[in-house]
């Protein structure tokens, strides 16, 4: 390791490597050797960012940042965003205060007379419905599928009904595979997709020792047929459980609800969540509450109310009041920064309410006139961290 205040979050070394991303390669290390120009604008951007986060906390941060974990790594990667965003607001930040007697909070975010606003505190969302394990089994078969099958006419989405607790026999999948796809033309099967839709993909099953996989063929177009540049395996869909994306962001938000006690300050999560899909309709079910339907079948008239299963609202009525707000991003990753803009939402029965002027991004904050969340556009992530250009 370097000497402390010289530390940097990637190595120095030459990059001459074009090539995607592996399944089974770790976000840091396909980031760190990368040598596509995007991958050294997000080298420098995140070297300054590095450069001006707090002396005491490098050392951890850079141990989390190039772990081979990629929990970790995005963890590392969001609490230095945070605090860029901090940073880029005019704040100074205290780094792990404590709060009570043994545990430290993120951050504690001070005005520059150092007059204390807020405490933040970071963390990722993810959905646990594949185990670390299983993703890895599942990442070897893709690696040794995109670098030894021989499918010169079509791409291959894999659908993931179950991973076996095993490691997948690839070569016998591979073995399976190149005897079945000749028999398919592949204009034959474009012509029955332009027809039929998605119903005309043709598909192969497989099982073995609790691996059961779907294998649907998409013709490459002509000009592509035969090219030993283009991996052949163009996407994996799972159905291991029912998406439900409100489900990792309640699991993330109610693991740091009550862990510093009571607060002399606001106090904010800012969640990362992995989960693409989620929106604005699936933020507010998360935190106040499902929305369910009324209908009097005799009167006719209908009505709609939320189940009291949310975050900030739930059977006994308003809970978790020590969370001021908290500010959500959506797959906010190094290579996303310049198009994900997270969002404050503030919670209409905190005890120690955000002041909403402290914030200059994006916010949802209670109209207690209208009784609705409302939206406050404010200046996006990428102006106040100077990214437009990026």
């Amino acid at each position: 390791m370097e000497k402390k205040g010289a530390l940097r979050l990637f190595d120095s070394i030459e990059r001459s490597s074009l090539r995607p991303k592996k399944e089974n390669e770790s976000n840091f290390a396909y980031l760190n050797q990368s040598g596509r120009p995007i991958a050294q604008r997000i080298r420098n951007l995140l070297e300054q960012w590095f450069d001006s986060f707090p002396e005491a906390g490098k050392p951890e941060l850079w141990r989390r940042f190039r772990a081979a974990d990629d929990t970790q790594h995005l963890s590392a990667f969001f609490e230095l965003y945070c605090h860029a965003l901090i940073k880029a607001h005019g704040y100074s930040v205290k780094y792990h205060p404590f709060v009570g007697k043994s545990k430290h909070v993120d951050f504690l975010v001070m005005e520059k007379a150092h007059k204390p606003l807020f405490y933040l505190e970071c963390t990722l969302a993810a959905d646990p419905s594949i185990d670390r394990k299983s993703k890895a089994r599942l990442a070897h078969l893709i690696v040794d599928l995109n670098d030894k099958l021989h499918s010169p006419n079509f791409f291959i989405e894999i659908y993931i009904k179950a991973i076996g607790k095993a490691s997948a026999p690839s070569s016998k999948i591979r073995s399976f595979l190149e005897q079945k796809l000749p028999a398919f033309d592949p204009d034959i099967v474009a012509q029955r997709i332009r027809r039929y839709g998605w119903k005309g993909w043709p598909c192969l099953s497989w099982q073995e020792n609790g691996w059961d996989l779907e294998f649907y063929l998409l013709p490459k177009r002509k000009e592509a047929r035969g090219r030993k540049d283009l991996r052949p395996i163009g996407g994996i869909i799972t159905s291991l459980e029912k998406i439900d994306s409100r489900k990792p962001l309640l699991n993330a938000l109610k693991a740091k609800a009550a862990r510093y006690g009571k607060l002399d300050l606001p106090f904010v999560i800012a969640v990362d969540s992995l989960d693409m899909s989620l929106e604005d309709y699936d933020i507010m079910q998360a935190l106040f509450g499902t929305l369910q339907y009324h209908i009097n079948l005799q009167t006719k008239k209908h009505w709609v109310s939320r189940q009291p299963d949310g975050f900030w609202y739930g059977p006994p009525g308003p809970q978790n009041r020590r969370v001021s707000a908290v500010l959500i991003a959506v797959n906010l990753t190094p290579w996303t920064v310049t198009r994900q803009d997270p969002v404050i939402w503030h919670n209409p029965f905190a005890k120690r309410p955000l002041d909403p002027r402290v914030w200059k991004g994006p916010q949802v904050v209670p109209n207690w006139e209208t009784s609705r969340m409302e939206p406050i556009e404010g200046l996006s992530s990428f102006e106040l961290l100077n990214l437009l250009d990026r």
